[in-house]
């Protein structure tokens, strides 16, 4: 039930950010810090959604942070234990990489699965010359 509303939740979100995007917005597809260096958690699909939806570009931008900085918290929320991580200040390394454009409608879950995986995929190799580069360090990407 709760996931069902958080959906529905999500998706008048994504179509009122679609409607209304002037700029620009930061969006982290895997909705959760990364488990542990170089893995990754499965995307949500509301990147590419968006997207689409708004017709604009996603720039992926891969990023390597130190691991030993990381606090594992446990905050109590409607009386629920949310278990959660945040990155304590420290440095980090960033690629960024080229816009990517897609076609199609929002709607096409096949769709939006599938270049969310593709989005995904090229934050991960994004992610992996961040950690090449290092904490503190910066490049742009050709990818």
């Amino acid at each position: 039930m709760l996931a069902q509303l958080l959906s529905r939740v999500g998706q008048e979100v994504i179509r009122l950010y679609a409607a209304t995007i002037l700029d620009s917005v930061a969006v982290f597809p895997e909705g959760a810090l990364s488990p542990c260096p170089g893995s990754f958690h499965p995307p949500h699909t509301g990147i590419a959604r968006l997207a689409l939806n708004a017709k604009v570009p996603v720039i992926p931008v891969g990023i390597d942070l130190d691991y030993r900085r990381v606090l594992s918290i446990t905050p109590e929320i409607d009386g629920q234990v949310v278990p959660g991580r945040l990155y304590l200040r420290g440095r980090y390394a960033m690629t960024v990489g080229q816009p990517m454009w897609f076609h199609g409608s929002g709607q096409d879950r096949r769709l939006a699965r599938s270049l969310a995986d593709q989005i995904m995929w090229h934050i991960g190799e994004l992610a992996h010359e961040s950690a090449a580069v290092g904490p503190g360090g910066r490049c742009l990407s050709s990818r």
